[in-house]
């Protein structure tokens, strides 16, 4: 006779990275509801791993938010930092506005491209911590300049004839306006600027172009 078995419930899945999961999660209802909006709990459930493995992974909420931002952030950063460096090392008025666009842009669109739908929802979530003031992405706490620092220098390059501080205001200006056009980039018919292989070639520099003549002014 076979001895009966009682059926027991399936503990934790051990085959997913749940740090990432919860990462992937995340974003995605951070893109997609607001920052604010999805406690951990909630952010747990969604992911379908066990109450004890959140805080165990993000002790916060700010901690999982911070990790969000810095999983793709600190690579974005460091392109964009070393395409800064470049203009920097060309000669008095070699650097154009479109130059110092694209040093941002360029890493942004390939980060989207490559990941299009996480990418997309990352741009989503920054562009609302910047609309809120808090930290867009963070510079790499290496030792050398920032991206902001070497964004402004790059910046101050390209427009010669305005003060430090009018730059600063210009390139405030023209990068929340890019921003929100990428994060909005889903929106409108299907097809159009956003899909599944990424962004639409046209939009990009049409983009690129519109951003560089605003800072140009």
């Amino acid at each position: 006779m076979t001895a009966r078995t009682t059926p027991t419930r399936p503990g934790p899945r051990t085959d997913v990275d749940v740090r990432t999961r919860l990462l992937d999660v995340a974003e995605r209802l951070f893109a997609a509801n607001g920052v604010g909006a999805d406690s951990l709990r909630a952010i747990g459930r969604e992911a379908g791993v066990s109450s004890a493995a959140v805080p165990y992974h993000f002790a916060t909420k700010q901690a999982l938010v911070d990790a969000v931002v810095a999983r793709r952030g600190e690579e974005l950063t460091r392109h964009a930092r070393d395409r800064l460096a470049v203009l920097l090392d060309r000669p008095e008025g070699t650097v154009g506005t479109r130059d110092v666009v694209d040093a941002v842009l360029v890493p942004l669109v390939a980060m989207i491209d490559a990941d299009p739908d996480g990418g997309l929802a990352w741009v989503k979530v920054v562009t609302q911590l910047a609309n809120n003031r808090d930290v867009a992405w963070a510079d790499l706490a290496d030792g050398g300049p920032t991206a902001s620092e070497l964004f402004h220098a790059a910046a101050v390059r390209a427009l010669p004839r305005y003060e430090s501080t009018a730059v600063q205001f210009r390139l405030g200006i023209a990068m929340f306006s890019m921003l929100g056009s990428l994060a909005g980039a889903d929106q409108g018919k299907p097809g159009g600027k956003f899909g599944p292989a990424g962004l639409d070639p046209v939009f990009v520099e049409e983009l690129g172009r519109f951003t560089a003549a605003g800072l140009a002014g």
